[in-house]
């Protein structure tokens, strides 16, 4: 990960919320664990969890795209 651990957890926690607006819980529980460990400044901790993030987001941007086009 790039940059320093406050802007990691900012940039999950962003995430965490708008994982709870789709209520997209795996997503949630990613961002929030990749955010604690942005807070505890453990950057390689959550580095590790970044792959599952991105998964998840994944997972939600396929569902949205679905409900879009009517599939």
């Amino acid at each position: 990960l790039k940059g320093d651990a406050s802007e990691v957890e900012r940039s999950a926690h962003c995430l965490k919320g708008l994982a709870a607006n789709f209520n997209a819980v795996d997503m949630q529980a990613a961002a929030q664990a990749v955010e604690q460990h942005g807070r505890a400044a453990r950057l390689e901790a959550a580095s590790q969890l970044v792959a599952r993030l991105e998964s998840e987001l994944e997972v939600v941007v396929e569902a949205v795209k679905k409900e879009i086009m009517g599939d």
